[in-house]
Parts: C-alpha cells; structure tokens; sequence
C-alpha cells in the first residue's frame, strides 16, 4: 500500500465535488478501497539488544574484548534509513559502567510500502575494565525517540553484562600461547589448580566436586591429558533424570573412538545433577531452535531465563559471580524439559523433551 499526500486543498476540492455532484461519492470511496491513504508511522516493533560475545553464549566478556551491540526490530514501513545507505553513525557515551547508546534513523522521503521491514543497527565499545556494566539503547528518528510497540515496548532498550578479567593470562607457556594438552577446551592449568575467573591469582572454582559431598575424587578431578566434558543437568518439575540412564550415558563416552596423550581412549564425562529448576508445563522455549517467547503459549518457560536464573547450585549462586564466572568456563548446561515450543504450519511438533548448550 502507499502512501498519498493529502494537502489540504485536495480535501477542499473533494468537498466540493462530493456536495456538488454526489454521483461521485461512490467513485470515490472505491478509489479510497483500491488506495488507501497509510500514513508514515515512527513506531518500532519488536526491539532486541543483542551483545557480544557472552549473551547468549556462556563465556564471559573479558578485559581483552571488543564488544559488539546490536539494535534490531522492525520499522512500521518501508524506506527508513539503515546503516546501509548513509545513516547517522551510532554515539556512545561512558560514564563509570554505565554505557549510553543513540541510533539514528531518518523518515522516508515520497511514498511508503506498508510492512513490517527489519532492521539492524551495529556498534561497538571496548575492551573494558572489569566490572558489571548497563547498556541503555536509544533509537531516534529525525532526532526525535521514536515509540517502541513491544515486548519489550521500551525505548531505551536496557541490558546488563559482566565483564571479568581475562584468565588466560595466567595460562600461557614462555611464548603467550595458552596450554591444553589434550584438546579439551579446559585449559592445563584449569584442570590442574583451578580458574582464576578474575584474575588475582586465587582459583574461584577446583574441577569439580560433582557429587557434591565435600571432596573432589579422583574420578572427579580434570585431567590435563584426558579428555573431561563437565555438564550441570537441571530439570523441570516431574522431570527428574534417571540415574541409570545418567550412568550408561556416561559409560558411553568412555567407548568415544577419541585418543588422548595418557595413550588411551574416551572422554571422562562429569555430570551433575543439581535441581529442579522451573515448575512444570507442557511447553519450553529455546531460541532459535523453537518460536519466540512472544509467539509461544502465554506463561511458556524459557531456556535462557531459567540458565540465566539457576546456572551454578544454590550454594554457588550465593557466593557471588567469581565462582559462576568460572563455572561457566568450563561447564555445559542442559535442562529436562517435557516438550519444546516447536511449531509447524499444522500445530506444535511434539517429542522434544530436553535441550543443551554444547
């Protein structure tokens, strides 16, 4: 559809046909019917903040990182200006940890399609210090804030993140260059003395008390020439994991046709069972693998909330981020769940009771 003008000489001149001759009434609500007047709409729909790298990933931002933001959403119309054809460049403004972020755009000149037209906006900062950080993004068009229709309907758009100091200096050989010995994307000195999520020589976190009796064993302990895959399984309500199940999934990684420089073959899978993380329902949402929150049946749980909410044990939550900083280094998560939001043109797929970060 597109956009007409209407100055108000027009207007009058319909007036006085219309009352003249109303023959020509009819003509004209059909050619109002055929081309409808879509006036220029500032709003936006639908906004994200996507940051980069450890949302929604599981490693943390580090003090040797650039990080990337990026605004997208959708315009109400066609024929805005976007980064690529010449738009304002972002400003960003730091003020201690908090980090302002205004994104231009401008409206459309003549006429306009009404859609829904996507939109992306990039920018980046960094690295930075240590610290927890908000980011508030702005989005303006003509210098104006534009309104935002949701979720979330918020303009700024406001995230936090965390941002640690980088461990791997403290992991390197002679030359800077980090040491894993078997490959198993746990550095050597990980599985030997612990991580250092923050840099000042302590370990935060030793690898790892799995059964959560006190004592690190040694058939919990990493080793730095065999292969160790640590995974903390949370469940939802009525959805607790079977150990015998957990067991054999364990011994079938130790059959893995995977060599390892102690000359044997495998991979030592940790497990640890932790707790019921969500309350029960039928459906559970995983983007992008499943339909949005948004699209999903209202109430629906969602993976990153509840990893976000209930990664690490309780205890370990309650310590402070140092510990979860380190943890999530090294570990995967994966939730047992009853079914995941998977939707097709027929209805929900059904059969799809768990997912996993890898």
């Amino acid at each position: 559809m597109k956009y007409i003008p209407t100055p108000p000489m027009f207007l009058m001149c319909v007036k006085r046909i219309i009352m003249s001759k109303k023959i020509f009434q009819y003509v004209l609500i059909a050619g109002f019917i055929l081309f409808p007047v879509v006036a220029k709409s500032y709003s936006i729909y639908d906004t994200t903040l996507d940051i980069q790298p450890n949302l929604p990933t599981t490693t943390p931002i580090t003090t040797q990182d650039t990080i990337s933001f990026v605004l997208g959403g959708f315009f109400a119309t066609g024929g805005f200006c976007v980064p690529t054809n010449q738009c304002s460049p972002p400003t960003v403004t730091i003020t201690g940890n908090n980090i302002d972020i205004n994104f231009y755009s401008t409206t459309p000149t003549g006429d306009v399609t009404q859609a829904l037209v996507p939109f992306s906006f990039p920018t980046s900062v960094g690295p930075l210090t240590a610290g927890i950080y908000t980011v508030n993004a702005y989005f303006w068009v003509d210098n104006t804030l534009v309104n935002v229709v949701g979720p979330p309907a918020a303009n700024p758009v406001t995230k936090s993140f965390t941002v640690v100091e980088d461990v791997l200096a403290v992991c390197t050989d002679g030359s800077g260059s980090t040491l894993d010995t078997d490959g198993d994307a746990l550095l050597d000195c990980w599985e030997t003395g612990g991580i250092d999520s923050d840099g000042d020589g302590t370990p935060d976190l030793k690898l790892y008390d799995v059964n959560k009796d006190g004592n690190i064993d040694t058939t919990e302990q990493a080793d730095p020439l065999h292969k160790d895959i640590y995974l903390e399984i949370d469940w939802m309500a009525q959805h607790q994991l079977d150990p015998t199940a957990i067991a054999n999934v364990i011994q079938s990684f130790t059959k893995a046709p995977v060599t390892n420089p102690d000359s044997s073959t495998g991979i030592r899978l940790h497990i640890q069972a932790d707790e019921v993380a969500v309350a029960h329902n039928d459906e559970l949402t995983f983007v992008p693998c499943t339909v949005a929150v948004s699209s999903a049946p209202a109430g629906t749980p969602d993976f990153d909330s509840i990893k976000s909410a209930m990664f690490g044990t309780a205890i370990e939550r309650g310590v402070g981020v140092k510990v979860l900083n380190a943890k999530r280094l090294a570990f995967r998560y994966a939730l047992f769940a009853h079914d995941l939001s998977i939707y097709n043109q027929s209805g929900q797929i059904p059969g799809y009771s768990g997912c996993a970060e890898l």
